[in-house]
Formats: structure tokens, sequence, C-alpha cells
């Protein structure tokens, strides 16, 4: 548990949990997202200062470019486990986020230039190799990008990684996902589900709800494919009507003025129409551990 009296040294996660910063609306915006198995430690830079291949390193950047010029930006993070050996097998996941028939496959490589063979932007739209049906949880354990996300970070993966069946296939530590503080930061797959300031007590009910395809709404960040204030106003749906599906809600209209934005959601199976409207807001944020002084940041809120 983040102790938010804690002194010793400086921490940007319990400074910001004094703040009671808001946790939903703080997810950056993608649609595909690349797993890597990697067998050393996550670096700060995780794919650039890492120690795969250069060629790999220019075929990511490539693939990532022509995703975002076709409207579906994507992301690449590392992962590694219990069972992450070099000389063994090893794994790329695939993953389409979101409630449009989300899905999650992997395939296997021996050599990371084996991954060159196929371009990501193809590769997202037809990954083949072995479907993943059950959830996969990610945990930003990367200390050396921040000290919050291995201090918080990795007593939540171990936890995580006793608790659920077959973690060599479901539970991964992970590079940085954004956000370090609000460590210790989980990612839920297909869907791209984040939550954030996540305890031990929380996992259980994480884990229930993402096996129900549900948010828990407690520690729930947002989910990656929607922006921002998308984020915040499905959040305050799903709490007023209890559905806690997002696939439940189908953005039908949202209208901009200034600093607002009214949004109007469908109900997919009952039909009902829903209205929220969400503001933004200025307020001084700590980006990490290594710039403790408050810089200016945006969140949103439901008027």
């Amino acid at each position: 548990m983040i102790d938010p009296m804690a002194t010793e040294t400086f921490s940007c996660a319990v400074e910001t949990l004094k703040l009671n910063h808001p946790l939903t609306g703080t997810v950056g915006t993608f649609s595909y997202l690349f797993l890597i198995e990697y067998v050393a430690p996550f670096p700060a830079k995780a794919i650039g200062e890492s120690t795969l291949p250069p060629e790999l390193k220019a075929h990511i950047k490539v693939g990532q470019d022509k995703l975002k010029e076709q409207g579906t930006p994507a992301r690449t993070w590392l992962i590694r486990n219990q069972q992450t050996n070099e000389g063994d097998e090893l794994r790329l996941y695939v993953i389409r986020m979101g409630i449009d028939k989300p899905d999650v496959h992997y395939l296997t490589f021996e050599k990371y230039e084996q991954i060159t063979y196929s371009p990501f932007d193809k590769l997202a739209k037809k990954p083949g190799g072995t479907r993943v049906d059950k959830p996969i949880y990610l945990v930003c354990t990367n200390g050396n990008r921040d000290a919050c996300c291995s201090k918080f970070g990795f007593p939540i993966y171990k936890k995580l990684y006793q608790e659920i069946p077959n973690p060599d296939e479901h539970v991964w530590q992970c590079s940085h996902v954004g956000g370090h503080r609000f460590a210790a930061n989980m990612v839920t797959l297909p869907y791209g589900h984040y939550y954030g300031q996540v305890e031990e007590k929380d996992l259980s009910s994480i884990a229930s709800h993402s096996k129900k395809h549900e948010v828990y709404l407690d520690k729930y960040r947002g989910t990656a494919p929607y922006k921002p204030y998308q984020q915040v106003a499905l959040a305050h749906i799903m709490k007023e009507t209890g559905d806690l599906q997002p696939s439940s809600f189908s953005i039908v209209s949202e209208t901009a003025y200034d600093s607002t934005v009214e949004l109007s959601f469908l109900h997919t199976e009952t039909f009902s129409s829903h209205y929220v409207t969400v503001q933004s807001k200025e307020i001084s944020i700590i980006k990490g551990c290594a710039t403790p002084e408050p810089t200016a940041g945006t969140v949103w809120e439901v008027v």
C-alpha cells in the first residue's frame, strides 16, 4: 500500500496521492499494442535504449508510423516474466484493443531479427499465430524509467503472479505504460483498460471484473482507444447506470465548445440514450520522481 505520509525519499506516486488527483482520463490514445518478450532489464527508453537489433528498432518505427497515418496509432512495449530466459523461444503479442472485437494473438520467435519478417501494420490486421481468449495482465515495473514503477509495481506483479492461474501465459512485467505518478500501474488486455494506484487488495476485484469484460471503477484510469475526455464520460455513465461493460455503450455524437465537450451515448442493448458534458481543467502535476517540480497539466471532469 502506498503510504501518503512517507517522507524518506521523494516519490511522485506518494505526492500525487496526497494531491488527490483524478485517475480517470489519464490514458493516452492508441488502438494497437505490440509486446516483445525481452530477456534483459527494461531500459528507461524501452525500445530506443534496448539491446534489440537496429533493424528491428527501425522496423517497429516504420510499422507504427504507418498505423498512425491510418488513424490507428500503436505502441510497442517490452515484457518479461518468470519463464523468460535467453535461448528459449520468446513471444511477440499483437493486440487490437477497444470494444469493437478486441483480440490478442501471439507468435513465437527464437531471434529478434525474425520479427522483421512481418510488417507491423499488416501484422496488426492479420496477426495469425495463437489466439488468447483469457485476460492478460501487465504491470509496469520499469524502475529505470521511474523509481515508483519498480517500488510499487513489482510487489503487485509478484502478488498477481501468485493469484492468477497459469501466470506464465497471462501475467507479465512491462516497460513504461505512461503515468508513473499513478504507480502501481496495470493494463488489462484485450480491451486496454488501465488501472492506477493499484494495491494488493484491488487485484481480486480487477481480475474478477476482467473475466466478465467489466472495469473496476475504483482504480480505473481509462481505456486506451478512447480519448481522455471520452474516458471520463464513459466512466461516469458506467457508474450512474451500474453497467460496467464499456462495450455496452457506443458514442453517438460529441460537440466541443471551448473547454467543454458534450457527448451522447447509446446503450447497445436497451437503446437508451445517455448525455454527459465534460470540461477540461488546468492543474499542477508532478510528472515523475526525477522532476519533482510541479508542472502544468490538464484533467477532465464531468460538469
